[in-house]
C-alpha cells in the first residue's frame, strides 16, 4: 500500500512510498530507445549499475552525503546551488562577484536581442522556427512554438535617429562584446519602448530568461563600471551548466556533498558518472514551464520534457532504493501565470477536471501526477513546491529535508 502526507503549510510537502512488482517495473518502460536517445540518455540509463556491490563494499555511514541535482535546463538547479552556497558556503566572494558581474552583463545584451529579433518576426509576420511541426503537435494550444497568428494592437516603435543607433549597435554585438556603459543606455533606450515589453508578455511563444525584465529595468545600472552585483542579482542571473560543480555545505551540522550537472539534452551523458555514489537525488521541475518550449528543441514542450525525463530516472534501476526529493520550482511565476494560462493547455495535463485556474486544486493535482511517475522502488519521494530565489523558502526547504533523506539512508544501510 502507499501512504500519501500533504501538509499545507509555506511549503507544501508530499511524501509517498511504494514497494514495486516486476510487473510494473516492465510497464514502466513506455519510452523507445530512440527517444532516450534523443533525450541525451539513453547511453547513461542503459549502463549495468554496480551501484548494489558497491554498497556493500561502503561503510553504513560516508562523511559526506551526497546529494545529486538533476533535471532539464533552466528548471532551477543551479539557482538551488547558489542558494547553498549562500546559506551554507559562507556567501559570494569578491572573485565571484565579478564574473556574475560578466554574466549579467551578457544576460541584459543577449536578452535584448532576442526581444528585437522576435519583435522583426512579429510585426513582418515571419513564422517562428519549428511553428508548424509544433502546431499539428499540439492542435489546441495558441502558446507552443510561435507566436499567435492573430496579433492585433501590436505597439508600433518610432524608429528615429536614436532608435535605429542603438539597434544597430545590439544587433552587431557578439558573446565577445564587452557591454558597457553606451551598451547599457541603448539597451534602456529599447527597453523604454511598449513594443518591446508587448513581445517580453508572449516569453512562452520563445525562450528568454524568466528574470529578463527584472535586470533590463536597470539595464544603465548594471553597465556601470562600480557595479557590484547583490544577492538577488546573483540568484537571477542565468548562465547553463556545462560543467560538474561540487560543492561541500554542513547543513544542520551534517557534510553535504552536492553535485550540480547541466539539464540541456547534449549534457546527460555526464549525468552517469555520479549515478553510482548518490546517496540522494533532487530533481528539480519548472513549474513555470508548462507554456513553455524547450531551448533546444523548439517543437518540444518542457514540461513533456522534465516530466518524461523524471518518469525515466525515478525507475531507472539505478535508484530502486536511492530516496528522491522533487522540487516543484518556480511556484512564483506559476501562480501568477495560472491566473492568466489554464493548466489544461499543457498537454500533459488535459485530462485535469475542474478549476484549471485554481492554484490549490491544481498544485495538488500536479503533484499527484508527479507521485503517480515516482512511486516505484523501495525507496521514498518527497514533493516540495518551492521558489528557489527565495532564501525564506529554500533554508527551511532543507534543513527538514536533511533529517528525513539522511535519516532514511542511514536506515537502508543499518539494515
Amino acid at each position: 500500500s502507499s501512504t500519501v502526507l500533504f501538509r499545507a503549510f509555506f511549503l507544501s510537502h508530499f511524501w509517498a512510498s511504494r514497494a514495486s512488482s516486476t510487473t510494473h517495473q516492465q510497464q514502466r518502460s513506455i519510452y523507445s530507445n530512440n527517444y532516450l536517445e534523443t533525450m541525451g540518455l539513453c547511453a547513461s540509463l542503459a549502463l549495468s549499475p554496480q551501484k548494489e556491490e558497491d554498497e556493500k563494499q561502503e561503510p553504513a555511514y560516508v562523511k559526506a552525503f551526497k546529494l545529486l541535482m538533476l533535471g532539464t535546463g533552466d528548471s532551477g538547479k543551479t539557482t538551488i546551488y547558489k542558494q547553498l552556497t549562500q546559506i551554507y558556503g559562507g556567501g559570494f566572494s569578491e572573485r565571484h562577484k565579478r564574473l556574475y558581474r560578466a554574466i549579467i552583463k551578457t544576460n541584459i545584451l543577449e536578452s535584448t536581442q532576442t526581444l528585437l529579433r522576435y519583435h522583426k518576426r512579429l510585426t513582418e509576420g515571419e513564422t517562428i522556427d519549428g511553428l508548424d511541426s509544433t502546431r499539428s503537435r499540439e492542435k489546441d494550444s495558441p502558446l507552443i512554438g510561435g507566436f499567435d497568428k492573430d496579433q492585433k494592437g501590436i505597439p508600433s516603435i518610432d524608429w528615429n535617429e536614436d532608435l535605429l543607433h542603438a539597434r544597430r549597435n545590439l544587433l552587431s554585438c557578439d558573446h565577445h562584446t564587452a557591454v558597457d556603459e553606451q551598451l547599457g543606455m541603448d539597451i534602456a533606450l529599447l527597453w523604454k519602448q511598449p513594443a518591446l515589453k508587448f513581445v517580453f508578455e508572449r516569453r512562452d511563444q520563445f525562450h528568454i530568461q524568466d528574470s529578463a525584465a527584472y535586470f533590463l529595468n536597470k539595464a544603465e545600472q548594471l553597465t556601470k563600471e562600480d557595479y557590484i552585483p547583490t544577492v538577488r542579482d546573483i540568484l537571477l542571473c542565468r548562465s547553463k551548466t556545462t560543467e560538474i560543480t561540487t560543492g561541500k555545505f554542513e547543513i544542520a551540522n551534517e557534510p553535504f556533498e552536492v553535485v550540480d550537472v547541466g539539464g540541456q539534452r547534449n549534457e546527460r551523458k555526464k549525468w552517469v558518472h555520479h549515478f553510482r555514489t548518490c546517496k540522494a537525488l533532487l530533481f528539480i521541475v519548472s513549474l513555470n514551464d508548462y507554456t513553455k518550449v524547450l531551448e533546444e528543441s523548439k517543437t518540444t514542450n518542457s514540461m513533456l520534457e522534465a516530466i518524461e525525463l523524471f518518469d525515466q530516472v525515478s525507475n531507472s534501476r539505478w535508484f530502486t532504493k536511492t530516496p528522491i526529493v522533487l522540487l516543484l520550482n518556480k511556484d512564483d511565476l506559476f501562480r501568477e501565470k495560472l491566473k492568466r494560462i489554464p493548466i489544461t493547455e499543457c498537454e500533459a495535463f488535459r485530462s485535469f477536471e475542474g478549476d484549471a485556474n485554481s492554484y490549490p486544486n491544481v498544485s495538488k493535482y500536479i503533484a499527484n501526477y508527479f507521485l503517480k511517475l515516482g512511486m516505484t522502488g523501495e525507496r521514498r519521494l518527497y514533493i516540495h513546491f518551492t521558489c528557489a530565489t527565495d532564501e525564506a523558502v529554500v533554508k527551511p526547504l532543507f534543513d527538514s529535508m536533511k533529517d528525513s533523506v539522511l535519516e532514511e539512508t542511514l536506515e537502508g544501510a543499518i539494515l
